[in-house]
């Protein structure tokens, strides 16, 4: 399953028990771009809401732990840049749907329109609202 950053962070900041389960039940696939990414979040968290380092550092910890399989983000850019110019989307969300395409996994997302785009070039999606 190919979990959106936004999914990893509420998992970190207000885990709800349907986010828990599914990825206590499910093979957690990411690129290695969520590594950046949460990162970037995270220093954004600290700064603008004054979380200490410390309890961010257990955040990104915690998230990367979950995931069971990195995958390279060079392996996915040719898909990626394929779908950001088919999509007119970026290309860092277009890496994660080139992953959930090659693996034909399933991509979860509370970002709808993007999940829109992504079934829209036939990946299987679940979507979340706030």
């Amino acid at each position: 399953m190919i979990f959106d950053t936004n999914v990893y962070l509420d998992l970190c900041f207000d885990p709800k028990e349907k986010l828990i389960q599914l990825a206590s039940e499910n093979t957690l696939v990411a690129p290695n771009f969520l590594k950046l990414e949460i990162i970037n979040v995270l220093r954004k968290y600290h700064f603008l809401k004054a979380i200490p380092m410390e309890i961010l550092e257990k955040y990104e910890k915690f998230t990367f732990d979950l995931v069971d399989v990195f995958v390279p983000d060079f392996e996915l850019l040719d898909v990626a840049k394929r779908f950001s110019y088919h999509l007119n989307h970026p290309i860092y969300d277009c890496i994660f749907l080139a992953l959930a395409d090659e693996t034909k996994d399933t991509f979860c997302s509370y970002d709808q329109k993007l999940l829109k785009k992504a079934e829209s070039i036939g990946i299987k999606t679940i979507g979340f609202s706030n």
